[in-house]
């Protein structure tokens, strides 16, 4: 596989591998050689006997496995034991399928000092004899479920040898797993020695765990900072489930800390942060590689994961336990159908796609040599740490390989959103400049054909008048009155045309300017038509009227439609206009005493294209509602048939806001 010409590392993310990647490897470096510092050396049993005097106990502490004396279904004292020893098989314990019995591990090792014993997985419920003294329960154990009660922590013991020989004997009931461990697994050496790898052992799972939160919390920040990209929030959760994962398996920091720690609280964190890390690692693996991962396979793993943790709220830690190998094979179809999967849909992968993949080898390679190494199978890597277990190096590896990929991808998905943004600014910009120009076009249209559309409205009334005053024909009185009507309806549709293709915040438009000119103003113009029909025009302005915030055009286009209603529904009558100040509003009035509007249309008289005579367009009285709201004020309008109409409008006193 090759990189895409479009997916070539650039130079931040080269940048970034040049600092991430060295210290990684150090930071992995570092714990493994913690890890190894204090050297352990395996040593395998004959017939239950482990000689021990020709280790150098100076140097290195000793792992010991193999098979041990055992007496199944018997829980037996070392007195006891060693009555009925000739009963005892040499057995290893991991395959027997007895749920309790007593177990004899003999140590041969040099007189003159004192040891440590440690073990850092025991049983679910052990007894433990040192030198045929007792010393400490780790849970109850019983020869039957209801009398065995189950205990999980790490424990170290300080003994001396008797004769050159250190006896343990345990008591072990097993009804929570569905096998049985290995009785053998201590790790036992010199005080100094001792001390040295458990606070190793300690320190490591520490390390792990801080390792975790602050990876957490890095990503989930990530996540909340940019929500686009999914990967970072599963990759943050799944960093949280090895936090509990670690917390409770290994060292048993949980114990340790909280010394009456849930045993089943500790079993089922355990079990179930094993779904639910698989989970999490298809759906980054579904992140990382968009449309690899079938929907159908996503809803299975995670139905068949929610199922298995399901069963931790009503079933037995037994029943969960047999449970868990039909689990497994679950995870086993995961992984072929992974494989299978990027073979076929891969064709070329990206930088953090190939990081991705690294991590997931690193970390399969690890886990089946742990499993190896703990059945005496050994693999690279030798020497020194050959005795020391991968897993915990290989997860961290795989974790900051993860976290490389995954903030790698943030990286492009965020110039990938900054890209598409800048691309939308632009072309909302060049929109803007398109807008802003067609509607300064608009803007100019309107305001030159309004005020002659509706002069030329008002005098072809007038004329058409006269002419049949004087008896001319009534083809000629009928083509001016469609003229009149035509140049209304035009410059109503040029206002509406004009407003509809403004934007509705026409902040640019507006300025604080004075109301009293544009009422004097439009009333002047239309007082010659409305005298030419016989109406009189009187004007009553309060002195001195405040100044408004808004459009001046705008404003006159209020009084010309209103005053062409009121004009055009009287005859021989009166239009009065007022203007006053009140609290923190203008209020102005233009009335008529003219035919008035019938009582079943008032409701809809500011509803656009309604009209109650057949000349009208009903845009009129709607465009001055939108005009007046727009500007913060209100109308309002009141009506008797055939005794006039009065429209009152107000808007808010500018006070330099």
């Amino acid at each position: 596989m090759k990189l895409p010409d479009h997916q070539t590392i650039r130079r931040p993310e080269k940048l970034l591998l040049c600092i991430a990647l060295p210290l990684m490897l150090l930071f992995c470096a570092a714990t493994w050689l913690i890890q190894g510092s204090v050297p352990v050396t395996t040593v395998h049993s004959d017939n239950g006997i482990w000689d021990l005097r020709d280790v150098d106990f100076q140097s290195t502490n000793v792992r010991f496995s193999g098979p041990v004396e055992y007496i199944p279904e018997e829980l037996l004292t070392p007195k006891e034991f060693s009555a009925r020893q000739s009963e005892a098989k040499i057995v290893d314990t991991y395959q027997y399928p007895a749920a309790y019995g007593t177990s004899r591990i003999r140590l041969r090792v040099p007189p003159g000092t004192h040891y440590v014993v440690s073990e850092s997985s025991p049983l679910s419920s052990d007894r433990f004899y040192l030198n045929g003294q007792w010393v400490e329960d780790i849970g109850n154990p019983g020869e039957t479920a209801e009398s065995t009660t189950e205990g999980d922590v790490l424990f170290s013991y300080t003994v001396a040898p008797k004769d050159g020989t250190i006896e343990i004997v345990q008591q072990v009931s097993n009804y929570a797993h569905r096998k049985n461990e290995s009785h053998a697994g201590y790790v036992v050496g010199t005080v100094p020695m001792m001390r040295a790898f458990v606070a190793c052992t300690y320190g490591v799972a520490a390390l792990l765990i801080g390792c975790f939160i602050t990876l957490f919390l890095v990503h989930i920040t990530l996540w909340f900072l940019f929500r686009g990209y999914r990967a970072n929030l599963y990759f943050s959760l799944f960093c949280l489930t090895f936090v509990f994962r670690t917390f409770v398996t290994g060292p048993k920091l949980a114990t340790a800390l909280f010394p009456d720690f849930s045993w089943f609280v500790a079993f089922a964190i355990e079990y179930c942060t094993l779904p639910v890390a698989s989970v999490l690692y298809v759906l980054i693996f579904h992140s990382m590689f968009p449309g690899t991962m079938q929907r159908w396979f996503r809803i299975f793993l995670i139905a068949a994961s929610g199922l298995f943790i399901g069963c931790h709220f009503v079933l037995d830690s037994m029943t969960i336990s047999r449970l868990l190998i039909y689990y497994q094979a679950v995870m086993g179809i995961t992984i072929v159908y992974v494989i299978v999967r990027a073979v076929m849909k891969l064709r070329r992968i990206a930088l953090p796609q190939a990081l991705f993949l690294a991590g997931g080898g690193i970390m399969m390679y690890a886990t089946v040599r742990d499993i190896l190494f703990y059945r005496d199978i050994f693999i690279p890597p030798y020497g020194s740490y050959a005795n020391a277990p991968l897993s915990e190096m290989g997860l961290l590896l795989f974790v900051f390989l993860q976290m490389t990929a995954v903030f790698i991808g943030t990286i492009r998905e965020m110039d990938a959103v900054r890209a598409k943004e800048q691309k939308l600014q632009a072309e909302n910009a060049a929109l803007d400049r398109v807008n802003k120009l067609r509607a300064d076009l608009l803007d100019t249209l309107s305001h030159e054909l309004r005020t002659p559309l509706a002069v030329m409205m008002g005098y072809a009334e007038l004329a058409v008048k006269e002419l049949r005053m004087k008896g001319i024909d009534e083809e000629t009185t009928a083509d001016l009155d469609a003229i009149a009507a035509e140049a209304g309806r035009l410059a109503l549709l040029v206002e509406e045309a004009r407003r509809l293709t403004l934007s509705r915040d026409v902040a640019e438009h507006k300025r604080p300017f004075s109301p009293e000119g544009i009422i004097r103003q439009t009333a002047r113009l239309y007082q010659p038509i409305l005298e030419r029909r016989g109406t009189a025009l009187s004007l009553d302005l309060a002195p001195e009227l405040p100044k408004i915030y808004g459009s001046a055009d705008e404003l006159t286009q209020v009084m010309f439609n209103l005053l062409t209603n009121a004009g055009k529904h009287t005859e021989d009558g009166r239009v009065c206009v007022t203007g006053e100040q009140g609290d923190h509003v203008i209020t102005v009035t233009v009335s008529d005493d003219g035919s008035g509007i019938a009582p079943d249309f008032l409701p809809h008289a500011f509803e656009r294209y309604a009209h109650d005579d057949r000349d009208g367009s009903g845009l009129g009285l709607a465009i001055c509602k939108e005009i007046i709201e727009g500007h913060g004020g209100k109308i309002a309008l009141e009506s008797q048939l055939g005794k006039g109409t009065t429209v009152t409008f107000t808007l808010p006193v500018y006070k330099g806001e």
